[in-house]
């Protein structure tokens, strides 16, 4: 497991006074905060309210029938395209994050025994990723 304690490994990547907003890989609490963050970035569409307004919608105005054909015939919505696209990205990374996780850790509960097993190791646990 590859785990950065210090900032002095990437110094021009951290200050010190950014670093102690990065999740702590090191604890458990800093492996939940990372993953917090990762559903989130999933999610991220379906909690944006304007996602479910057409293009150009108020906040309490109805939906007009040009705006209703540019949601449903093209797929559009009150986010802008670069937004769109950013939130796909965030959501890959989030996946690829979640992979990582479980190609690299092996979860225990208190009482030691493994509940989340590394990917490629035998479960009895279905894994969604």
């Amino acid at each position: 497991m590859n785990v950065i304690t210090q900032t002095s490994a990437f110094p021009d990547v951290f200050l010190d006074a950014e670093y102690h907003h990065l999740p702590d890989m090191t604890t458990f609490d800093g492996l939940l905060d990372l993953l917090s963050a990762c559903t989130l970035a999933i999610l991220g569409n379906a909690l944006d309210p304007r996602t479910y307004s057409a293009p150009n919608q108020g906040e309490d105005e109805e939906m007009s029938d040009v705006q209703r054909l540019f949601m449903v015939k093209y797929d559009l919505n009150n986010i802008p395209s670069n937004e769109r696209k950013a939130i796909c990205y965030a959501r890959g990374v989030a996946f690829y994050i979640f992979r990582w996780v479980r190609s690299e850790f092996n979860i225990t509960g208190p009482d030691g025994h493994v509940k989340i097993y590394r990917h490629g190791s035998s479960s009895k646990y279905l894994r969604p990723f």
